[in-house]
């Protein structure tokens, strides 16, 4: 019997033409995979966590005409919401854009579908498409171009300071200066090694528990023991999260800083001085009041937002100049919302921005 297999096998072998791989829908894939770490820590602790019926965060009290919502936000102790530009957001898949003179409830559906927002930049909004292309869409309306050309990635970060790294379908690590130079490529070691971060010159890259800030020729290999799920860095600080939370770490010797875990989604400033986050299951199981913290990275000090409502849960958070967005879900009589606010660590103070009934708003991913 098992001749007769063998025997058919080899005969037919060149009649079944071999399928041509859709290397754009692959790199989706890895991509979705890979981003699936934040949704999927989030969503672990929306689920660990039950969140009573409660309305949404924050309610209007007067119709607003430019926003078609009802109420006024709540208050921002002085901070200027026009000072933190342009927010863009993914919702029902869909690049959205909130000018300043569209806060407290509106957005701009640009129709343009994507997978990611990567970054709001000077010149224009950083995205994926569906196609894996890297696209740079001006605010002013006009077509979008593509910065890296014509190729399709598998991933891609930017930094506060211009400097884009990607990987492209090869398996190659490329990394393109502020100037526009195109420094020379790396070859990822094993198809799980990631690159989680970049700035001008180096990145932060590793695999498994193995983790190291590298310009390429010269490393820092990070605290290990960590086992990462996440990692980011900035200034003198590289935050890693793996199961426990965040920790801190020295971006210069690469040595564990002192101090307890921060929450497991969260985001760090530009200058890498604070990180914003939700507090893990392990420190709400403890009695910490859930709500959003800021953690100043080199002391290791936590601060809570006072006056953020403690009933949702924070699913996502991204830096954009000196405010954290963050997005909240809560459940209001079985229905999830995601609701969108800009926070300042300076004022300690969050100001309303959207409100997603959709569940499906997602902010820049790097």
């Amino acid at each position: 019997m098992n001749q007769v297999v063998s025997r058919t096998l080899h005969e037919t072998v060149d009649e079944v033409a071999v399928p041509r791989i859709d290397e754009a829908a692959f790199a989706r894939r890895v991509r979705s995979h890979r981003n699936r770490r934040r949704a999927g820590v989030a969503g672990a602790l929306a689920a660990a966590l039950v969140v009573p019926a409660v309305t949404a965060p924050m309610i209007f009290d007067a119709l607003d005409p430019d926003s078609g919502r009802s109420g006024s936000g709540p208050a921002t102790n002085g901070a200027d919401p026009a000072s933190l530009g342009t927010v863009a957001f993914v919702l029902d898949g869909t690049l959205h854009l909130q000018a300043p003179n569209q806060y407290a409830g509106g957005s701009t559906d640009t129709g343009l579908a994507v997978e990611d927002v990567v970054a709001v930049r000077e010149d224009g909004v950083l995205v994926v498409d569906r196609e894996s292309h890297v696209l740079l869409v001006p605010f002013g309306g006009g077509d979008p171009t593509r910065p890296l050309g014509p190729d399709a990635v598998q991933d891609v970060h930017s930094a506060p300071d211009g400097a884009i790294g990607w990987i492209a379908l090869d398996n190659r690590f490329w990394l393109r200066q502020p100037d526009g130079r195109k420094l020379g490529h790396s070859q990822l070691a094993t198809p799980d090694q990631r690159v989680y971060d970049v700035e001008a010159g180096r990145w932060l890259e590793g695999e498994g528990d193995w983790l190291a800030l590298t310009d390429g020729e010269h490393g820092v290999p990070v605290a290990g023991n960590l086992s990462p799920t996440d990692a980011e860095f900035a200034g003198r600080t590289v935050a890693v999260t793996d199961a426990n939370g965040t920790r801190f770490v020295d971006a210069t010797s690469g040595e564990l800083r002192g101090g307890p875990y921060a929450g497991r989604t969260g985001a760090l400033s530009a200058d890498g001085r604070w990180f914003v986050s939700n507090p893990n299951p392990a420190e709400t199981t403890a009695g910490l009041v859930r709500g959003l913290w800021a953690w100043n990275t080199l002391t290791g000090e936590g601060r809570e937002f006072p006056d953020f409502d403690p009933t949702g849960s924070v699913v996502d958070v991204a830096w954009q100049g000196n405010r954290a967005l963050v997005v909240v879900r809560t459940d209001a009589g079985g229905h999830t919302l995601h609701t969108l606010y800009s926070c300042s660590v300076a004022d300690m103070a969050c100001d309303y921005h959207y409100e997603d009934e959709t569940g499906t708003l997602r902010l820049p991913v790097s």
